[in-house]
């Protein structure tokens, strides 16, 4: 949830209006540029580390510092609903492996949509989202991810790591418009102006390049498009297997027809996890992560028109190998010790990879 201020927008008020039902989902686009959104907005993106960046129009924040907050609202109102914007710059950063990411550098006017955008649209998905989703929320963060990995790892030693290629690059803008639809965002002007978003192209060396397809790394609105596309996704693959274990639902607790209960459903036994658009899922045995690694592939394949890349996505038995997630090592390993209760009982240990302290320390 985006950064509280009463001066602005009380926004803790506002995601407990979305959770009490108490705003028309069908007709949100006015609170984009209502005028104490749009200030809080400015404000966000004033404090942003990246606003002297210049777009693709070579502006940086500097521009919208000569207009009143009455004039962006009526800036931010007439590009909404005219669905009016501009290329995405791309550049190039190097990625860890020495293959390069492709970045999206919107224009500040662009940007100001979306950040008005965001701080409407994005309360509510937060209301929403599963408890096994960590990446781009205020609310959680990597340190979440990496604790809910360790704390099951013990139990679970078998992971299916997937991997997907070009995840943001691959995002379509129908099924964009679909989840969000699905997850409760009934506007038409806003599901409109992200449904163009997504197909509006990038400036690259100067040349336009029409791409149908894709939310750009760096936007605003990106990180939140990503969440919401993969949402579905989230709650399929929790009832698939996370719920064994929700001590709530009463039907797999029952000793008297627990047996009957769990054949009935053919439940596979698995907590996942998902930063962005990497994914694990923790299994107790090899025989359950190969049922996920099928069903997950091809829900994201049939369902998601995403690409699964096959090299990368496998199997860990982290007994016997180290996993990379989120910058470190997982392995498992039998504890030595004379307390007779813990000996020989799986502990999970998490390190960081010798290379990357290296590089710290030089």
């Amino acid at each position: 949830m985006a950064v509280n201020n009463i001066y602005y927008v009380d926004m803790e008020k506002r995601y407990l209006d979305y959770q009490n039902r108490a705003i028309d989902m069908r007709n949100l686009h006015p609170m984009v540029y209502d005028d104490r959104n749009v200030a809080l907005a400015v404000r966000q993106l004033g404090q942003s580390p990246g606003r002297m960046t210049p777009g693709p129009d070579g502006s940086n924040y500097k521009p919208l510092e000569k207009y009143s907050v009455m004039e962006l609202a009526e800036i931010v109102k007439e590009r909404l609903l005219k669905k009016q914007m501009d290329y995405v710059k791309r550049i190039y950063i190097p990625k860890g492996n020495g293959k390069m990411r492709p970045i999206g550098i919107c224009s500040i006017w662009d940007k100001l949509v979306e950040k008005c955008i965001q701080l409407v649209v994005e309360p509510y998905c937060e209301t929403k989202f599963v408890e096994s989703s960590f990446g781009f929320r205020e609310q959680v963060s990597t340190h979440n991810a990496l604790a809910r990995v360790k704390n099951y790892c013990q139990t679970m030693p078998y992971v299916l790591s997937v991997d997907m290629k070009d995840y943001f690059g691959t995002i379509d803008a129908d099924i964009t418009y679909r989840e969000l639809w699905h997850i409760g965002i009934k506007d038409q002007v806003i599901l409109n102006y992200i449904y163009r978003f997504i197909k509006k192209g990038y400036f690259e060396k100067s040349c336009k390049v029409e791409d149908p397809k894709g939310s750009p790394q760096g936007s605003i609105l990106g990180p939140l498009i990503s969440n919401v596309y993969l949402h579905r996704f989230d709650v399929w693959l929790r009832d698939q297997g996370d719920c064994w274990y929700d001590l709530d639902v009463a039907k797999f607790h029952s000793k008297g027809h627990i047996r009957r209960n769990l054949e009935a459903t053919n439940l596979k036994i698995g907590i996942h996890v998902r930063y962005a658009d990497d994914i694990l899922v923790l299994c107790k045995d090899h025989e359950d992560a190969q049922r996920f690694r099928h069903s997950v592939t091809n829900y994201l394949t049939r369902n998601m028109r995403l690409v699964i890349n096959e090299d990368k996505t496998k199997i860990y038995d982290l007994t016997k190998e180290k996993m990379k997630y989120l910058g470190y090592d997982f392995y498992v390993f039998k504890q030595n010790t004379k307390n007779v209760k813990k000996k020989g009982k799986l502990m999970v240990a998490n390190c960081f990879p010798q290379e990357k302290a290296d590089e710290i320390v030089g």
